[in-house]
């Protein structure tokens, strides 16, 4: 079975120091990011017109800025949200199925991906590797390579597994194909693959 090891580093230097907090949530969600930034830039505004003009109605400009700084908790909320998705339902590998491929998914929205691997073994069968896959286009997928999905391989002495692995979403469709051998009626894998997506 491979040894996983070390899943994730620490964040570098340049992107743990960076200033304009905005300028870094428009690279996951330009759109988002881009009406925070209008709000933000409506509260300015209205915090100038109190300092410039000590007539301005107060009570209409801080409902004003009360109600834009609602919205940026919105926004701010739906950038770091994250969702579950449940690439491969529970499934018994034996003489048949002995292979999955999963139906896949739109993830253009999402920087990152835990994948949650949930498996038992039934007797001797002698493998299950399972490949992560991306897509430019939604019609040819490619595996994903980078450290241990390269190779997330068990065998019948894996026993029972519950692991995640954290990699990134590197193209704008996702799935997961499942391929067994040396199953049969009596020698089986049952898996779970889950996927905990976030920007």
């Amino acid at each position: 079975m491979t040894d996983f090891g070390q899943r994730v580093g620490a964040l570098g230097a340049t992107e743990a120091k960076q200033d304009d907090v905005i300028t870094a949530l428009g690279i996951i969600h330009t759109d988002v990011a881009s009406t925070i930034k209008g709000h933000i830039d409506g509260i300015e505004l209205a915090l100038a017109a109190i300092n410039n003009d000590t007539s301005v109605n107060l009570g209409v400009q801080i409902n004003e800025c009360q109600d834009r700084l609602i919205e940026i908790k919105a926004g701010l909320e739906a950038l770091v949200a994250r969702t579950t998705h449940t690439f491969v339902p529970v499934t018994t590998f034996d003489d048949d199925p002995t292979f999955y491929t999963s139906t896949s998914l739109d993830v253009s929205a999402y920087r990152r991906f835990e994948l949650l691997i949930t498996l038992s073994v039934v007797l001797a069968p002698t493998d299950i590797v399972i490949r992560v896959q991306f897509s430019d286009d939604n019609i040819t997928f490619y595996d994903y390579m980078n450290g241990p999905f390269g190779d997330i391989r068990y065998e019948d002495t894996a026993g029972t597994k519950t692991e995640s692995i954290s990699g990134e979403c590197v193209a704008n469709y996702m799935r997961v194909f499942v391929q067994a051998t040396g199953t049969s009626a009596a020698n089986k894998f049952l898996l779970t693959v889950k996927a905990m997506l976030a920007p």
